[in-house]
């Protein structure tokens, strides 16, 4: 867990700024791109005390960000926990367990960070994901996902920072390319009935922002 207190962020307007530092960082490809949906994203925790869940790696800029709108960030890294020596047969224990560790029972968030991790997971993880967020949701809360709707993705989940409200960098963890699962709202909406779109975000670089919301129970 993260409670830093350091300046608040201040949107600028760079965006597609390349920022590649060659295969020894691991960041060859990585770009600056321009988001639609997260200032949206934090407009209800900008006024500060909000409590924000990102499942992506441990990410300095993102620290620093949360950390100038006064809000407490959690970060349960799935990345690490799936997508490194694990097999397939037995990530989705692996997913269980690591979501049951890592996300502290007693609190519940304004905001989820998913990032890309939906394009990542198969159908009974991405079941097991859904249950697992729904009791740590607010009324209010949403939950940020990047889907990709280009046929291929890399291999393993990209490494995102944000710079401002309107400006992400995508870092890519592999170079290497796989099938791009080409996820559609209503499987994703059987897939967690414990949520619903509140609005969707078509980018040009292949990707669409999702905010999802807690479904309500009448």
């Amino acid at each position: 867990m993260y409670r830093p207190s350091l300046p608040r962020a201040e949107p600028d307007s760079t965006f597609e700024a390349a920022t590649s530092t060659g295969p020894a960082g691991g960041q060859s490809g990585a770009k600056e791109h321009p988001s639609l949906a997260l200032e949206h994203a934090v407009g209800p925790i900008r006024s500060g005390g909000g409590c924000v869940l990102d499942l992506g790696p441990a990410a300095g800029a993102n620290v620093a960000f949360f950390a100038g709108l006064g809000c407490k960030l959690f970060i349960a890294d799935l990345n690490s926990s799936l997508f490194g020596a694990i097999t397939l047969a037995d990530r989705a224990v692996a997913l269980d367990q690591a979501l049951t560790r890592d996300i502290p029972a007693e609190e519940t968030f304004d905001l989820i960070l998913l990032w890309d991790l939906l394009d990542y997971l198969d159908d009974a993880e991405i079941r097991i994901l859904g249950a697992r967020l729904r009791p740590v949701c607010r009324r209010s809360t949403l939950v940020y996902s990047l889907i990709s709707y280009r046929k291929e993705i890399p291999d393993r989940p990209i490494r995102f920072e944000i710079r401002n409200v309107k400006a992400i960098h995508y870092a890519p963890e592999s170079q290497l390319m796989r099938p791009a699962p080409l996820h559609k709202e209503p499987d994703l909406a059987k897939l967690m009935p414990g949520f619903e779109v509140d609005s969707t975000y078509l980018l040009r670089h292949g990707k669409q922002e999702y905010l999802f919301k807690a479904r309500q129970v009448e």
